[in-house]
């Protein structure tokens, strides 16, 4: 059953890695790995996508759980690549998805359609697996002007010191650069987004396919190339913008080291806050290298959710939770410059 061929597929893959992971890591370069190898089954859009954002998650070349990695267990290391210390060299693996691209893109080949139609170009700015594609048609005779620019190719020399929040580049290196600073947090929210955005985009382009081939003429393509540039365009321009919103969204998020979640049962802000704190494999690491530096000396100092003290104190907390939501509320039913105040936010200290 089919079952049971996926968990063939999985050994198969499992054995692959296991074969030649001695040769990967240049500990046996004896047993050659195959340059390449032909796929069992069709690759899918998705699955190509997967590949691009690869950063070697699960393997021995896994670079996320290392005291490089720092607290939120990033994949990324500053370059160079290679580094010196005590006169041994060392090096830093360098993963598919690599912070410092400037453009990527999945060439699709629909050999099914009327040559015009026949080339999609999924494209997209800055790093393959925090980047948002959006579909260009093959037959595209404009681009979207987040899109657009002069380059070397133009003769013109590239203007990376010149920050520009037109341009797709730059709002999609301040998201990326900020998913960096909050890897374990921040990632797994925005490849949602990204399987929410391609989802949307593939179902958009077999709508559009749909209508220029109800209309196509191979003596009259005119009105076909017309149709799918305006698609390509908008399907920039659109993108452009829903990722300005999304860094919004994830600045407001995860900012000051919080997480903060929506949450329309509190009164106050709408939102929960959680305080994530170190994960016990990198606290072990900074008391091994501080020792008794961070350790609290006075017993008293500690918070105790059984003592007298600790249980006053998440009363006046609680009091003056309550003393809030009652301003807030008033607030809220004022009048004049009131109206316009924003809410009293106030949160729990523990």
């Amino acid at each position: 059953n089919d079952d049971d061929d996926d968990d063939d597929d999985d050994d198969d893959d499992n054995n692959f890695e296991t074969q030649y992971q001695e040769y990967a890591m240049g500990k046996n370069l004896s047993n050659r790995m195959p340059l390449y190898i032909q796929p069992k089954n069709k690759l899918s859009m998705e699955q190509i996508m997967t590949v691009m954002s690869n950063h070697y998650e699960g393997t021995a070349l896994s670079s996320n759980k290392d005291v490089g990695s720092g607290p939120y267990e990033t994949p990324y290391r500053p370059r160079p690549l290679l580094w010196t210390y005590n006169d041994k060299h060392y090096h830093n693996e360098r993963t598919v998805a690599t912070q410092q691209t400037g453009w990527n893109f999945i060439a699709e080949i629909r050999l099914d359609k009327p040559f015009p139609l026949q080339s999609i170009l999924w494209f997209a700015v800055d790093d393959s697996s925090t980047s948002p594609r959006f579909p260009v048609y093959g037959c595209s005779r404009d681009i979207s002007q987040a899109y657009s620019g002069k380059g070397t190719q133009d003769g013109h020399p590239s203007p990376l010191l010149e920050f520009d929040m037109t341009k797709s580049f730059w709002v999609q290196n301040m998201v990326s650069n900020f998913v960096y600073s909050r890897w374990k947090d921040a990632y797994p929210f925005l490849q949602n987004k990204l399987a929410l955005i391609h989802s949307n985009f593939q179902k958009e382009v077999k709508l559009i396919d749909q209508e220029l081939m109800a209309v196509y003429d191979e003596n009259d393509i005119q009105w076909v190339i017309d149709e799918a540039t305006r698609f390509s365009v908008k399907a920039g321009d659109w993108l452009h913008t829903e990722w300005l919103t999304f860094y919004g969204q994830l600045f407001a998020r995860y900012r000051d080291f919080f997480v903060i979640e929506e949450d329309l049962n509190d009164p106050i802000c709408n939102c929960k806050v959680k305080e994530g704190g170190f994960s016990d494999g990198w606290k072990d690491k900074i008391v091994t290298e501080t020792g008794d530096h961070y350790e609290c000396l006075d017993s008293n100092s500690v918070p105790d959710d059984n003592n007298d003290d600790a249980k006053k104190q998440k009363k006046d907390v609680s009091l003056l939770l309550e003393q809030g939501k009652s301003t807030n509320k008033r607030l809220r039913q004022g009048s004049g410059d009131h109206d316009r105040m924003y809410p009293m936010q106030m949160r729990e200290q523990e």
